[in-house]
């Protein structure tokens, strides 16, 4: 099967991304800086974990999810949030939403991931 490119949009969306270490994550940040004219804030907990992938596009940000007004500085300026997280999803994604509410940003992508993981740890104590 051949692969299809999306096309550098023209559009210059600001995007804010979550669970940034993930592999769907590192995959989505290439289609993006490949196929888009994006710009991107990367939040990590810890950002000396991954190198900037590209510097004129890419900011990365050191903070932890739940921390309200960490998380409301990065989103200042942002067009869309992308969310790629495990863990303690429940009260991480509240923590997104009502950052996302204080300081006006509408657009959420979120992915979930608990099946995989309730897969994962039934295979594992099989």
């Amino acid at each position: 099967m051949k692969k299809r490119r999306l096309g550098r949009s023209k559009l210059e969306v600001s995007a804010l991304g979550f669970g940034c270490m993930g592999q769907l994550a590192r995959h989505t940040t290439r289609v993006f800086l490949r196929d888009t004219a994006a710009k991107l804030t990367l939040f990590l907990r810890r950002a000396s974990r991954l190198g900037n992938p590209d510097p004129d596009r890419v900011t990365i940000v050191e903070g932890d999810v739940l921390d309200l007004p960490t998380l409301e500085a990065a989103m200042k300026g942002q067009d869309v949030v992308y969310a790629n997280l495990s863990g303690a999803m429940k009260r991480q994604a509240e923590c997104i939403v009502e950052a996302m509410h204080a300081t006006g940003l509408k657009r959420l992508i979120f992915i979930a991931r608990w099946a995989s993981m309730a897969k994962y740890r039934a295979s594992a104590t099989a």
